[in-house]
């Protein structure tokens, strides 16, 4: 199978079927991206404005983009640069009985091209160089049975309503608005 490319897209919802080695998405405004099926390499998103993306894929890399949700299973934290406003949640996965053979291997006995681990949360931001803050440029979107106060940890949340009824919880960490000595 080939390589993917979508680019100049405005206003619309696409569907990628079959896998591939790799999705490269360009200059992309107000569109819905769903591959259904896991591809085996990379995403590179570069020039994303105002949409969403769903995939399966063992690295993602974002650049130049903003306002994105990415519903995402990434083998890799995901890697964004001159971003803001992303938002990075896990529960994409079209096929749980593949992730439930994962060996840790990386492979799957079940397709052989499975991504293990989820490692949506681990996101990497390459402008932002402060080991001891968490960037202001994305948000990690996870679901909770319960919502706490967070008041104790230190930490912001919120919660929001899906279309299907289910809740949505952000959590965030709590930073202080200047630079320790330590951080200088």
């Amino acid at each position: 199978s080939s390589s993917y490319l979508l680019q100049n897209l405005d206003t619309v919802t696409v569907i990628v079927h079959g896998s591939r080695p790799s999705l490269h998405l360009q200059h992309i405004r107000n569109c819905r991206v769903y591959a259904a099926e896991p591809t085996l390499g990379p995403v590179h998103v570069t020039d994303c404005r105002s949409s969403e993306v769903r995939c399966s894929c063992y690295q993602l890399r974002v650049h130049d983009s903003r306002d994105v949700k990415f519903d995402v299973w990434v083998r890799s934290g995901p890697i964004i640069e001159n971003c803001n406003g992303m938002a990075f949640e896990g529960n994409y996965y079209s096929d749980e009985t593949a992730v439930a053979k994962d060996d840790g291997s990386g492979k799957n006995s079940a397709s052989g091209n499975v991504p293990g681990r989820n490692m949506f949360w681990d996101v990497k931001d390459f402008n932002w160089l402060r080991a001891l803050r968490k960037s202001p440029n994305f948000v990690v979107v996870t679901e909770l049975a319960a919502v706490g106060s967070g008041e104790e940890s230190g930490k912001s949340e919120s919660s929001t309503r899906n279309d299907d009824g289910s809740t949505r919880h952000v959590e965030t960490a709590d930073v202080p608005e200047e630079d320790s000595e330590d951080e200088l």
